[in-house]
């Protein structure tokens, strides 16, 4: 059984789309669906108490906890009420599936997806060798000189050409056997709230010695469809991405 998971934030429009593209593409007839809503109005949690009925998913209700800590809450929720889920699928409501395999690896893993956008696959998110320009961004995060920051940015990315295997896949799908986790254990880092979802899924699981390997899952992902609110509107950079990279370097670094 796979438990698909997502979390919604002002996006219960996109509801229809991810849940008909999970029963479209599953061959598999036990799954279960969860979503996390974090509270934005009144009137969005009714529309996914609505929906929820309309759609048959498992809503869970909570304050507006971020990105990471939804994903955490959804998770462990899973552990203690499905114990014959062996899969999770988790992500935001801004990606349709449109390939799932019929039969999964019976080890512990984690899946990589292909996750388009614009026809253009955004797996590896981060190799192992742009994972070690990112380091570069330690001292640096600490004062932020962003002209730094923007040619680490592009350095990183120009590696990006060069074979290397994977180290982080893209945050919007987050696919591995449930058994690469203990019960009620946190996978990302409940001081974050926007950012690094992806540094901290890889730092867990390279640290845990779980395999990321190739697999059939592919998503169309819509990008910014669930957070270009936040995004675009605020002072983004020293307000969540500062904040949760040196989160992120405080667990893991």
């Amino acid at each position: 059984m796979i438990g698909f998971i997502s979390v919604n934030y002002g996006t219960s429009h996109l509801v229809y789309n991810w849940i008909s593209s999970i029963k479209k593409n599953s061959s598999l007839n036990e799954i279960k669906v969860i979503i996390v809503d974090n509270f934005k109005t009144q009137d969005e949690r009714e529309k996914m108490r609505d929906l929820s009925l309309k759609y048959e998913f498992i809503l869970l209700e909570s304050e507006n906890i971020g990105y990471g800590s939804a994903l955490n809450l959804a998770i462990e929720y899973c552990q203690s009420e499905f114990h014959y889920i062996s899969y999770i699928f988790g992500g935001n409501l801004d990606i349709t599936y449109h390939r799932l395999p019929n039969r999964l690896p019976d080890s512990k893993c984690v899946l990589i997806p292909t996750v388009l956008e614009k026809k253009r696959n955004r797996n590896p998110f981060l190799s192992k060798l742009q994972y070690k320009s990112v380091l570069l961004h330690k001292k640096n995060i600490v004062n932020v000189n962003s002209i730094i920051f923007k040619l680490i940015t592009v350095f990183t990315r120009f590696l990006g050409i060069f074979p290397s295997p994977i180290w982080a896949v893209h945050g919007s799908l987050f696919c591995f056997h449930i058994g690469s986790l203990k019960a009620a254990e946190k996978i990302f880092n409940e001081n974050s709230f926007l950012y690094c979802e992806e540094m901290e899924f890889a730092s867990f699981m390279h640290e845990k010695g779980i395999e990321f390997i190739e697999s059939e899952v592919v998503c169309v992902h819509e990008s910014h469809a669930a957070t270009a609110e936040v995004v675009f509107e605020t002072n983004s950079f020293q307000q969540f991405w500062k904040v949760s990279y040196k989160n992120w370097m405080e667990r893991w670094l």
